[in-house]
């Protein structure tokens, strides 16, 4: 997984591009949730609260059997 924060639009990731969406950061932490609920997942901590863009990639396998990987990118929504 591959989560990060950029102070404007994020350049295209790798690999097949899923979606983006608008959220709204109450406060600087944005927490990713395991789907099995098994394990934490990663937090990022953006600069400033509120609205940001996010967008989702997914990466290729490491080899056949692999974990999925992703590459998400997250930045303010313009003023």
């Amino acid at each position: 997984m591959v989560l990060s924060v950029w102070e404007g639009p994020a350049p295209d990731g790798l690999g097949v591009p899923l979606g983006t969406s608008r959220i709204t950061a109450a406060g600087r932490e944005l927490a990713l949730i395991n789907v099995e609920g098994r394990e934490p997942g990663p937090v990022l901590v953006l600069p400033d609260g509120g609205e940001h863009e996010v967008a989702v990639w997914r990466l290729a396998r490491p080899g056949a059997g692999g974990p999925e990987r992703y590459d998400i990118r997250v930045w303010p929504c313009p003023a």
